[in-house]
């Protein structure tokens, strides 16, 4: 398999939660291949409720090199969810504010906000339009919001589970 990029990325100003709440978001994910300039090469895969970016150690079977989603074809990108524990913002980050991890006091996470992280995420990168946003289980919860909310960003839409 193609080695990944690991980046982060944080979301310009705050980030404003559905269900109340904001604060600095900060989105961690991983890049197998090379995204063209538009975007229209890159598969987004939003991973299950104890998945991470790391897409290529649980679903190994639908992406690398001879498979469905091969990155000399498709870039593939995964982002590790708002909340999550695989290095983007959660609960146990620093809220800077206080000096101290938000623990209790970090927002609900919704899919409509993981949703609009991603797309916020997908805008800063260029991407005009993404060629599958693919997902399982809660994962295809976060692909269908984004669908929904936002359907002139993906070409393919593909949920599973």
């Amino acid at each position: 398999m193609v080695t990944p990029v690991e980046q982060e990325h944080t979301l310009a100003g705050d980030f404003v939660f559905e269900l109340g709440g904001a604060l600095p978001l900060t989105l961690r994910y991983s890049v197998w291949g090379r995204p063209d300039p538009a975007g229209s090469n890159v598969v987004w895969v939003c991973h299950a409720l104890t998945g991470s970016p790391q897409v290529d150690q649980w679903w190994s079977g639908l992406i690398g090199p001879g498979r469905a989603y091969d990155p000399a074809e498709f870039a593939i990108v995964c982002v590790n969810v708002p909340g999550g524990c695989y290095g983007s913002t959660g609960p146990l980050s620093v809220n800077p504010a206080t000096g101290q991890p938000y623990y209790k006091s970090f927002p609900v996470v919704t899919a409509r906000d993981v949703a609009e992280a991603y797309e916020r995420l997908a805008q800063h990168l260029g991407f005009a339009k993404l060629h599958t946003v693919i997902g399982g289980s809660m994962g295809g919860q976060h692909a269908l919001e984004w669908a929904i909310t936002h359907p002139e960003r993906m070409q393919h839409l593909v949920l599973l589970c």
